[in-house]
């Protein structure tokens, strides 16, 4: 059960990392494309290394089970966070977007436009590296 909930949190991870560098490179203009990335490395590189080491803390200090703990009530400040907070500021932005945000059409059949997917390198690129 650990192994199979570990790949599906990586498939998870790899597509929120991927789609983020996408959702810059769409929206970011070329000039302030490193900003974001960088602030986006930073994030992930913080994370990285301050992730395992409460876990091991935890672990050595206390006791493997209170990793388990510490993910519980993470996922209950995170649950807590995103029913109070995110679920109305996504709403907010999601009307937003529809009402403001204006996009040329782009060109082309449906057809046209399926066939400028790359079909493979898109699951490979949302696929973790571990």
């Amino acid at each position: 059960m650990l192994i199979v909930g570990r790949a599906i949190a990586g498939i998870g991870g790899g597509g929120i990392i991927s789609m983020l560098q996408v959702i810059v490179t769409d929206i970011v203009s070329l000039r302030d494309r490193g900003k974001y990335q960088g602030i986006n490395g930073a994030v992930f590189g913080f994370s990285t290394i301050v992730g395992p080491l409460v876990g091991g803390a935890f672990t050595d200090h206390v006791s493997w089970r209170w990793s388990f703990c510490e993910c519980l009530m993470l996922c209950m400040i995170a649950l807590l966070h995103s029913v109070y907070i995110n679920v109305p500021l996504g709403a907010i932005t999601v009307t937003s977007i529809a009402f403001l945000l204006k996009f040329p059409p782009v060109a082309g059949s449906m057809r046209e436009k399926l066939k400028r997917i790359d079909w493979i390198g898109t699951p490979l690129l949302v696929c973790p590296s571990q």
